[in-house]
């Protein structure tokens, strides 16, 4: 589903109270702007870095951009599990998330990104942890290459 709102909506709690952030772009400039600014779009996820990618847009700088969060699966007593078993799982939908575990990774998560994060509803970044556990799992839990 579509993230964010219109250019003109009303910034959350911790949106006003969060100072400027910078954005570097490919071209060497620094833009600042203040969280209202940012728009969220889209998440995606690298499975080898353990991470979720946000993809948001600066609409009064006309940037579209990326930004990391690293998702530690320690952090708040989750972990990955087990690997999936020979032949993978029998549908094409991951296990179910660790709905507890994951929430709770969720907020600290939300917290410790606010600024690019405090739209974005905890439900859904636990469903992309959930997501990104089964697909670690799927492959092992390695970290190699990173």
């Amino acid at each position: 589903r579509p993230l964010g709102g219109a250019a003109g909506r009303p910034i959350g709690p911790r949106r006003a109270r969060a100072a400027m952030i910078e954005i570097h772009t490919k071209e060497g400039r620094v833009i600042e702007c203040s969280p209202g600014d940012i728009v969220p779009r889209r998440f995606g996820l690298n499975v080898k870095r353990r991470s979720i990618l946000l993809e948001y847009e600066v609409p009064r700088h006309c940037i579209l951009a990326h930004h990391p969060i690293e998702v530690d699966f320690g952090a708040t007593g989750t972990s990955i599990g087990s690997r999936a078993p020979a032949g993978g799982y029998p549908s094409a939908a991951p296990p179910a998330a660790d709905a507890p575990g994951d929430t709770a990774l969720a907020e600290s998560l939300r917290d410790t990104h606010s600024p690019w994060l405090d739209e974005v509803q905890v439900e859904q970044l636990a469903g992309l942890i959930g997501r990104l556990r089964a697909l670690v799992r799927r492959d092992g839990g390695s970290r190699a290459g990173v």
